[in-house]
């Protein structure tokens, strides 16, 4: 697995932690949304896109 893929992933995990623990609800859906902007990013590199899907 290239670096730039483990960094991501590792991000994610961070981030969905974040979501569940938070008590602040803007907090909470903002880590919620960059994990899965950051799912879809390592979805698409691994089906080869290189443009993002929407």
């Amino acid at each position: 697995m290239p670096v730039q893929a483990g960094l991501l992933q590792a991000a994610v995990l961070l981030l969905e932690e974040r979501a569940r623990i938070s008590e602040d609800d803007a907090e909470r859906t903002a880590a919620r949304n960059t994990a899965a902007l950051l799912r879809r990013t390592l979805d698409d590199r691994r089906d080869g896109r290189t443009v993002p899907s929407s």
